[in-house]
């Protein structure tokens, strides 16, 4: 294995924020489960979608119990309201790793971190608080869209909350969790989100590679490595190299989102698609701003591993011995 992580015995993702709401079954597959299925008693019918994400991971490994989150949502609205209907606890995260800094991503990190009751690491790199900016096209003219503003150094630290800016990787959650550094770029079409830009000593700058971009990655004994992403902003197939730089393992699953939309998507989605299947994934469940051409492509081309995302929609890997 490339890193000191920890094989462990089971990996739990819940989707707590997404753009839809997972209602009834969701397709056939061994390792998903529907929200009115685990969370029996529910009025699971008023979870709310919003433009975001967010998902509750728990390793289990030697009889510990590791609860992370990933990723907050756009505000603590939809988070405080998503995690009251599914009955999920916050109180006990060890961990909240953000993927970056977008509104979308980390809007209801304040009301998080005001719910925990046990010391609690918030990991977030560094270059994710500056400003950012959308450079739009309409009409053979440019106009700068400003992105909504995200929480700041000093409303995230509490008494019983630390925030770590190290780059990583970095291994957390007893070492059964890894939240990675900034993702190489090996492939030559994910060049990142075209058009964005950052705000740097007085002046707006490229950014479009998001180099703050993050995921967060466990390894299942006899299964392989489950990979959660925010937005995919380093491209997933670049994603998917690193993860088995990193882990050594073969890739089971991979949840969140693919930002296979906007500018040049589908030119990337067919590419994408078809590397990503090299890889051989038995779950594939794309979320938030992966696009409906994207999932469609993914359900054609992965029948037995394409999962549609939603609100409190579980995925559950355990081990093979």
């Amino acid at each position: 294995m490339g890193t000191a992580l920890r094989t462990v015995d089971s990996i739990e993702v819940t989707v707590l924020v997404d753009n839809v709401v997972s209602v009834g079954a969701p397709r056939t597959h061994p390792n998903v489960a529907a929200p009115g299925s685990w969370a029996q008693g529910r009025k699971t019918g008023r979870l709310i979608a919003a433009h975001g994400f967010a998902a509750l991971v728990t390793t289990q490994t030697d009889g510990e119990v590791h609860r992370v989150l990933y990723d907050t949502g756009p505000s603590p609205q939809v988070i405080s309201h998503n995690v009251d209907v599914l009955g999920i606890d916050l109180s006990d995260i060890e961990a909240v790793v953000v993927s970056h800094g977008h509104w979308d991503h980390m809007g209801g990190l304040e009301w998080v971190v005001s719910q925990v009751s046990r010391p609690t690491t918030v990991y977030i790199m560094a270059t994710a608080f500056r400003r950012r900016a959308v450079v739009e096209e309409s009409g053979g003219r440019q106009r700068l869209r400003e992105l909504d503003p995200i929480p700041g150094p000093d409303s995230i630290e509490q008494p019983s909350v630390r925030l770590d800016t190290r780059e990583g990787p970095v291994p957390l959650a007893g070492g059964t969790l890894l939240a990675s550094g900034p993702v190489p770029r090996v492939t030559e079409y994910e060049q990142g989100f075209k058009g964005h830009v950052a705000y740097e000593r007085g002046r707006w700058v490229p950014d479009e590679r998001i180099p703050d971009d993050r995921f967060l990655v466990g390894v299942v004994r006899g299964r392989g490595a489950v990979v959660v992403t925010g937005c995919s902003h380093a491209g997933i197939v670049n994603i998917l190299h690193e993860v088995r730089r990193l882990t050594g393992a073969p890739v089971y699953g991979v949840v969140g989102g693919l930002h296979l939309v906007g500018r040049g998507a589908e030119t990337r989605t067919a590419r994408t698609v078809s590397d990503v299947r090299s890889f051989g994934p038995t779950l594939v469940v794309p979320c938030h701003c992966s696009g409906h051409a994207a999932q469609r492509a993914f359900e054609r081309a992965l029948p037995d591993a394409f999962v549609p995302c939603g609100v409190g929609l579980r995925c559950s890997i355990t081990a093979r011995d």
